[in-house]
């Protein structure tokens, strides 16, 4: 994972992107490297096709191409007064629309941002693993890149939200760096449903030192984790009431309605019908629980692995602490439809975890969870990855130069597709 090939990296964006990419996921601690990979992201949405009419790109550009432009200002007192749920994608369309009428020029941006947080997130791995290359840091790669990978611009809030809220999560719980607490705050400006769980981080960080690997309360959230664990294979979908959450918002009217929404009977309803009628909901159901008893297990097992070694190293306790009490919230979020969304960063916790461990104790148990990693994440790498690379943007991005691509979408305009 390691050459000098990182030097040509950057000249080598103009001729060909994707390979000047590939190039620097091979040093991504280098500054040539960070500017690739983030401007690449931006090549990314500049490259969306918006055909595919289910695609959450889709529906995005065909709202900004009815989209008035507004002021800043105008879209800061809308989104105060409640007539929107979060502000991030207003000001983007606002921002867009002053210059362009083309979603590719906003997508553009959507992937820059998205691409900023991601390689954070990425130069975290690239630390944790510090010199060690082999097979098994690759796998591990693969995975930590598979949870939340680029094709997922598509859906341009959440997915952004969720690198800015792991990288603070991460710097400020483990590497108690404060000023990241910003970035937790900005998290529900990306994207609303963070303002539910940004206050159970602050709260789990204000009180830390009662979460020690040895405290009694570390102990009793371990089988709450347990028991949330398995509550969440029965609880039915909505089972949980917002209705105190919605109140308890300081941003009433769009807000409460979204959640009022999605914990409403009908869009529970609505959810079981799409899964039980689509094959690839199916499917993904199905990898999903694959994916989520594959996490439990590893869990159960570092916390033993952790306690038997003795190893001490506050980060590395700091880290399995986080993960059972983040986990434990996220089973019960699970029930309410998309909140299951959440598990996404534990399970990116969770691929950190797995390499802190195999730097440090490199087992034969250890590399056998590892191995597991490419058939639990198969359905995403096929489908998350290499399908929607192939249905969501052009495959001039995959050959073509710079000026090609951009040249290709200069003129570009949204078709409605009915």
């Amino acid at each position: 994972m390691n050459s000098k090939g990182y030097k040509f990296s950057l000249p080598l964006f103009i001729f060909w992107p994707f390979g000047s990419f590939l190039l620097s996921l091979r040093d991504i601690n280098k500054k040539s490297s960070a500017i690739v990979i983030i401007l690449f992201c931006a090549v990314f949405g500049y490259s969306f096709v918006f055909m595919e009419t289910s695609a959450d790109s889709y529906r995005m550009a065909w709202v900004f191409d009815n989209f008035s432009h507004i002021s800043f200002s105008e879209i800061f007192q809308l989104y105060i007064q409640g007539g929107i749920p979060d502000i991030y994608k207003f000001v983007f369309y606002g921002f867009t629309k002053t210059y362009s009428n083309n979603p590719k020029v906003l997508f553009s941006l959507f992937g820059l941002v998205f691409g900023f947080f991601w390689y954070l997130s990425l130069r975290v791995f690239a630390h944790e693993k510090g010199r060690k290359r082999d097979v098994f840091i690759i796998i591990l790669f693969i995975a930590f890149f598979a949870c939340n990978p680029i094709t997922n611009v598509n859906g341009a809030r959440f997915n952004t939200a969720i690198w800015l809220f792991f990288y603070s999560t991460y710097s400020l719980v483990i590497y108690n760096k404060k000023k990241w607490i910003l970035g937790l705050f900005c998290t529900p400006l990306i994207h609303f449903s963070f303002l539910f769980v940004v206050p159970i981080i602050v709260l789990f960080y204000t009180f830390k030192h009662l979460f020690n690997s040895n405290s009694k309360l570390s102990s009793l959230l371990y089988y709450i984790f347990v028991f949330t664990f398995l509550l969440s294979f029965v609880m039915d979908t909505n089972v949980i009431k917002l209705d105190i959450l919605s109140d308890a918002t300081p941003l009433q009217g769009s807000v409460t309605n979204k959640i009022s929404v999605y914990n409403s009977d009908k869009i529970g309803e609505l959810y079981k019908n799409r899964i039980n009628t689509s094959f690839f909901l199916t499917v993904s159901k199905y990898f999903g629980y694959a994916m989520k008893i594959y996490f439990f297990t590893f869990i159960i097992f570092s916390k033993k692995l952790i306690e038997k070694i003795k190893y001490q190293d506050s980060k590395l306790n700091k880290l399995i602490v986080f993960i059972l009490f983040f986990m434990s919230i996220s089973y019960i979020l699970s029930s309410v439809p998309s909140g299951g969304r959440f598990l996404i960063i534990g399970y990116i916790s969770c691929i950190l975890l797995m390499l802190k461990l195999y730097i440090i104790y490199p087992t034969k148990k250890i590399k056998k969870f590892i191995v597991w990693l490419l058939p639990i994440f198969s359905f995403q790498i096929l489908f998350g990855i290499g399908y929607l690379s192939y249905a969501l943007v052009s495959s001039t991005l995959w050959y073509g130069n710079l000026f090609w691509i951009i040249y290709e979408g200069i003129n570009f305009e949204f078709i409605y597709i009915y």
